[in-house]
């Protein structure tokens, strides 16, 4: 919400700050009335929008366990208690939302005050327009296809030609319909307050718009100018309508003497052209940082193969290793468990005399053992999180401890520690989400060195034709 508001500003500002500085000061009005409802629109959709390009990166693996690190970072980040911001954000939810709220009512109210005053009084049908004739003094306002004038003025023919023709350029240019979508940009971006200074924007360029239908058939600007003048005095106090407003005459004034050639504003238009191009894609364009692995995951191969391959009676053998421990659980999923070190070294053996094409067809495989994983210390926090049994299994050294016994620990005490989220039938089987493995000190001291003096490759067994699908098996003793 904040990221979209803080867009929101910056892109319908930096459209304004345009307008002001340039498009304003010329005449091309028609241009500014689709620049200014673009730059609305625009502001209100660009914070949704998104160019990606892709960058690449080298992100090496360290050994397999760049993804275990990973999990770790990920576990940090959710165990870390939600603080109490759910009240906070849901108040300012309400809020909106109230505001919203009134806005929309405010707005069905001006509409139905129009209703009934178009219900109440006369009404005359004319070319372009039909006029609403109220008993009451008012200035000429325009809203949709209603022009709203005194029925004394009316009658006594006090109205001017050029204030109906001022008034019937809104109706025919369709000028309500620029107002009504603001109005209703503003319900629900009330929050945004750039966009109330394009209400004031887009209603004097729509003054401009009608002055210039007027003026372009008789080109007498200073009888004109004077009518305005004495026509101000009287105001509409509603915020819908197009209607004289003393505020903007000094404007409109000025602006009826200025000229701006074609060439000029030809120029201006195609020059606006790339610059919003450039604020588009400068603020809208993501860029992604595509990881580049320098080491990919194992493969399903040893650097040891022979050309020949094994024998007939060493697959005989393998083969005959592998089906003894194949079990097959009620669900239908096929297992491999459960093999004895002489197994695991006795089928190792085999597999390196196996060929290249012999090693890739065997269910069971062999990689090449990672090196140990480097130390990772939990925070004080983290273990403070990890206590809460609703969320976290936790194991220490292999043995899994209740949240009392966690609570004996310091952080210092731990030289690595490994989260995994569990899932489908491990997640319903226990009542946490994630399982927490703790290594203290020493046993990682020990881990270590036992894993540095292992050299026995690591037993793999297939769990799929994907090379991505596969499980670790390690030996019985």
């Amino acid at each position: 919400m904040i990221a979209f508001l803080l867009k929101s500003m910056l892109f319908s500002g930096l459209f304004l700050a345009v307008y002001y500085l340039v498009l304003e000061k010329e005449k091309m009005h028609r241009f500014n009335r689709f620049y200014l409802l673009f730059a609305i629109l625009f502001s209100i959709l660009a914070p949704f929008l998104s160019i990606h390009s892709y960058s690449t990166t080298l992100a090496p693996m360290v050994n397999g366990y760049r993804q275990f690190e990973e999990n770790i970072s990920r576990v940090n980040v959710l165990s870390q208690p939600m603080k109490n911001t759910t009240s906070f954000f849901s108040v300012l939810l309400m809020i909106y939302i109230g505001v919203c709220l009134i806005l929309f009512l405010r707005l069905l109210y001006i509409l139905y005050g129009f209703y009934i005053i178009v219900r109440k009084n006369t009404l005359i049908q004319i070319a372009n327009a039909r006029l609403i004739l109220l008993n009451k003094p008012v200035s000429p306002h325009t809203f949709l296809h209603y022009i709203f004038l005194s029925k004394e003025d009316y009658v006594q023919m006090a109205i001017e030609p050029e204030i109906i023709a001022h008034e019937t350029a809104h109706v025919r240019q369709k000028h309500s319909l620029d107002i009504l979508l603001l109005e209703l940009v503003l319900v629900f971006c009330w929050i945004n307050p750039i966009f109330f200074l394009y209400r004031k924007a887009i209603q004097l360029n729509h003054e401009y718009l009608a002055d210039d239908t007027v003026i372009k058939p008789n080109e007498d600007i200073s009888a004109y100018q004077y009518l305005l003048i004495n026509k101000a005095a009287v105001n509409s106090t509603s915020l819908l309508p197009s209607h004289f407003n003393f505020l903007t005459i000094k404007k409109r004034l000025t602006m009826m003497t200025k000229t701006t050639s074609r060439k000029k504003a030809l120029l201006m238009q195609w020059a606006i052209a790339p610059l919003i191009t450039g604020i588009c894609l400068s603020f809208c364009i993501k860029t992604i940082a595509q990881e580049k692995q320098v080491e990919t995951p194992p493969k399903f191969e040893i650097g040891e193969f022979t050309s020949n391959g094994a024998s007939e009676p060493l697959m005989k053998e393998f083969d005959d290793i592998v089906t003894k421990h194949r079990r097959v659980k009620s669900n239908g999923i096929t297992t491999y468990t459960n093999f004895t070190l002489e197994e695991h070294d006795r089928l190792e053996t085999i597999f390196k005399l196996m060929s290249r094409k012999q090693q890739n067809s065997s269910i069971v495989f062999f990689v090449a053992k990672p090196d140990p994983p480097r130390k990772i210390i939990p925070r004080e926090k983290d273990l403070e999180d990890y206590a809460d049994p609703k969320k976290f299994g936790v194991w220490i050294n292999n043995r899994k401890v209740s949240s009392e016994t966690l609570k004996k620990y310091k952080a210092s005490d731990f030289s690595y520690v490994y989260a995994s989220r569990l899932y489908g039938e491990a997640q319903s089987r226990v009542h946490y989400q994630w399982q927490i493995d703790l290594l203290t000190n020493d046993f990682y001291t020990d881990f270590v060195q036992r894993e540095k003096n292992n050299k026995r490759y690591v037993m793999m067994i297939k769990m799929g034709k994907s090379e991505s699908s596969y499980k670790v098996s390690s030996p019985t003793t």
